[in-house]
């Protein structure tokens, strides 16, 4: 009996220190978790450049209507409406997202273009496609050469079950990150649910301070558990 229960307590012994000691060895080369430590990093060293959308697709189609000679007077004045309210509306979301990142964002250096240079962007063409605070293309403004990122806004639907609307961080191939990395920020959170029913004068402002700010923290931490080796 008491050799059973000897055995038995080395067996767990044994056990436990084997769990202990995979518990403490690095990602694997190659997995998940040592692409996202690897990206965490290189971000942390390199560039954001965060794609502002524009609805250009949005304009051309309603432009395109308007100028059809099937289109009413009336629905030409709609539409004109419509145009003129789509770009006041993507251009008060912009300038509140340069501002929140300006402000709220300090994990690595952030640059800002539109949608519409994304090709020029992915041929490596970089010249004079990112914009200043107000939304003017500056072509003294460049990345460096230094790793980058993109920061999108789009929809998680390939990665939650709810889809939400958010921000999505895309390697410099424009792939998706995966986890652990903190690769998304919902756009809508409880309190900009509420602020949708009960807006302040600034709201939209707050929103976008607010959710940078918690994308901010979330990069700020899995960088520092990817330096304790807990990434």
């Amino acid at each position: 009996m008491e050799k059973k229960l000897a055995f038995t307590g080395a067996l767990a012994l044994i056990l436990l220190t084997s769990s202990l000691a995979r518990a403490q060895e690095p990602a694997a080369a190659g997995s998940a978790q040592s692409r996202a430590v690897e990206s965490i990093n290189q971000l942390k060293a390199g560039t954001l450049l965060v794609r502002l959308p524009s609805q250009q697709a949005k304009i051309d189609a309603m432009q395109q209507v308007m100028a059809s000679s099937n289109t009413s007077e009336a629905a030409r004045d709609r539409l004109k409406s419509q145009i003129e309210t789509t770009i006041t509306n993507q251009r008060v979301f912009n300038l509140n997202m340069v501002q929140a990142f300006q402000e709220a964002y300090d994990f690595s250096k952030a640059l800002f273009f539109y949608d519409t240079n994304t090709s020029r962007l992915k041929s490596g063409d970089q010249s004079g496609i990112f914009l200043d605070n107000n939304l003017e293309a500056d072509p003294s403004i460049r990345p460096g050469d230094g790793p980058f990122f993109i920061l999108h806004f789009g929809s998680t639907s390939s990665e939650t079950s709810d889809g939400v609307e958010a921000m999505i961080i895309l390697d410099s191939q424009f792939e998706r990150l995966e986890k652990p990395f903190p690769f998304y920020q919902r756009l809508n959170d409880f309190s900009a649910f509420i602020g949708s029913f009960l807006p302040k004068p600034n709201q939209k402002t707050e929103d976008a301070l607010r959710i940078v700010g918690k994308l901010n923290k979330k990069l700020h931490t899995y960088f520092q558990q990817a330096q304790a080796g807990k990434g």
